[in-house]
C-alpha cells in the first residue's frame, strides 16, 4: 500500500441462530444458523460490491462460516473460497455460556455477571472465560493481518467481537464500547485503514 492509500474493511456480524433469537449467550459452542434464514443479501450486495471487495474472511464458528458462504455464493466477485481466522472469534462467555440475562441475574452466577456487566470499572471477566487482555491482543492481530493483505476485505465475525474491533477503531475500550455500540444479525460496520495507521471508522452501522 503506497502511503496516502486507503482500504475499506466490512465488518459483518454472523446471520441468526435459535440461541441469537432467545437472547442466550453464545460463544464457544458451535451452532449452525436457523434453518430457513436466509441474509437480505439483496441489501448488502450494492454496499459490498460499492467498495470493491476483494476477499471474504471468517470466524471459524459454523455460524460466521455458513454467513460468508451466503455472501460468496451471492457476490459473484468474491473468491471461491472463504478464508477463516481463529482470532475472529467470539468474546469467551464462560460459565455464562448458553444463559440469558434474565436467567443470570436470578442464578448463583448473579453477582459475578454484575461485576462482568460493570467490567470497564471492575476488570471482571466471566467465569471460566476470556479476559479483556486476551481480547485486545486479538484485536491487534487482527487488524496486523487486515494490513498485510493490503486489500479490500469483508471480516465476518460476532456480535461481541465486532463491537470490541469497533470500540478499538474510535479510541474506547473494548470493555466499554462492547456496553455502548449494538450490531444487529447481519449487521455492517465500514472501517478504514491505511499504512502505518490503525483502522478508523469510515461510517457506523451502515445496514
Amino acid at each position: 500500500m503506497n502511503e496516502g492509500e486507503t482500504r475499506t474493511l466490512l465488518l459483518m456480524r454472523h446471520g441468526p441462530t435459535q440461541w441469537n433469537l432467545e437472547h442466550r449467550y453464545n460463544s464457544r459452542t458451535d451452532i449452525s444458523l436457523v434453518l430457513g434464514e436466509s441474509p437480505n443479501l439483496a441489501m448488502h450486495a450494492s454496499v459490498i460490491k460499492k467498495f470493491d471487495v476483494k476477499r471474504i474472511i471468517s470466524s471459524p464458528a459454523k455460524r460466521a462460516v455458513e454467513t460468508a458462504n451466503f455472501v460468496r455464493e451471492v457476490q459473484e466477485f468474491l473468491p471461491n473460497r472463504c478464508n477463516v481466522w481463529p482470532e475472529l472469534h467470539e468474546v469467551d462467555f464462560g460459565n455464562f455460556e448458553g444463559n440469558t440475562k434474565i436467567e443470570l441475574k436470578k442464578s448463583d452466577l448473579a453477582p459475578q455477571y454484575e461485576n462482568w456487566m460493570n467490567s470497564d470499572k471492575t476488570a471482571a471477566i466471566p467465569p471460566s472465560g476470556e479476559s479483556w487482555d486476551s481480547v485486545l491482543s486479538r484485536i491487534n492481530a487482527t487488524f496486523q493481518r487486515v494490513q498485510s493483505l493490503d486489500e479490500n476485505l469483508i471480516l465476518v465475525s460476532h456480535g461481541y467481537f465486532i463491537r470490541c474491533l469497533v470500540s478499538f477503531a474510535v479510541g474506547v475500550r473494548p470493555s466499554k464500547g462492547v456496553r455502548m455500540i449494538s450490531t444487529e444479525n447481519y449487521g455492517l460496520f465500514r472501517l478504514k485503514f491505511s499504512a502505518g495507521s490503525k483502522p478508523k471508522l469510515a461510517s457506523p452501522l451502515i445496514v
